[in-house]
């Protein structure tokens, strides 16, 4: 199974992003919009996961307890692609983020579980293969949205009639 550790959003939260994204896709060419309910903040993707190692990640979660804090999203960006672009919203930089993600990595290192080595770049996707005048759009967009992050989840990508699905897994 394909796995990740994410901050889930809120109802209201998914709501407010849901729009932002509706403004968005009337100005874009074209673009696969995030359905509502998978919008989320990744913390670290796992990926490709045996049943018997769920539990070693679980436990890397729950070892890294934490009192819940706000982050906040900024301005809208883009990781540039050659098909369309991936667009998204900036989680502003955060001490206490950033200190969780490291903590979840070691967790994750000592317990021999491999995952994707990136930097952490937070971020909650808005759309997929968009095609737009980025440089115009783009200064359009400044949320300022507060969220209150309370805890991670472990979430499991599930594939079925052309479509994806984010489930909650832990």
């Amino acid at each position: 199974m394909r796995v990740f550790m994410a901050i889930n959003l809120s109802k209201e939260t998914k709501e407010r992003l849901e729009e932002i994204s509706k403004k968005i896709e009337k100005q874009v060419e074209k673009g696969k919009f995030i359905d509502p309910e998978n919008k989320h903040i990744t913390m670290i993707f796992i990926g490709e996961i045996k049943n018997k190692d769920i539990g070693l990640v679980i436990d890397a979660i729950e070892e890294n307890y934490f009192k819940p804090f706000e982050i906040e999203i900024g301005d809208m960006d883009r990781f540039k692609r050659n098909r369309g672009d991936i667009c998204y919203l900036n989680v502003k930089r955060n001490d206490k983020l950033d200190e969780i993600n490291n903590m979840l990595r070691e967790s994750l290192k000592s317990k021999g579980i491999n995952f994707d080595n990136k930097k952490f770049k937070p971020h909650i996707t808005i759309a997929r293969d968009v095609i737009w005048d980025y440089e115009n759009i783009k200064k359009v967009y400044n949320t300022n949205l507060k969220i209150k992050v309370g805890q991670i989840n472990l979430m499991e990508t599930v594939s079925g009639n052309n479509k994806v699905k984010y489930r909650v897994m832990y």
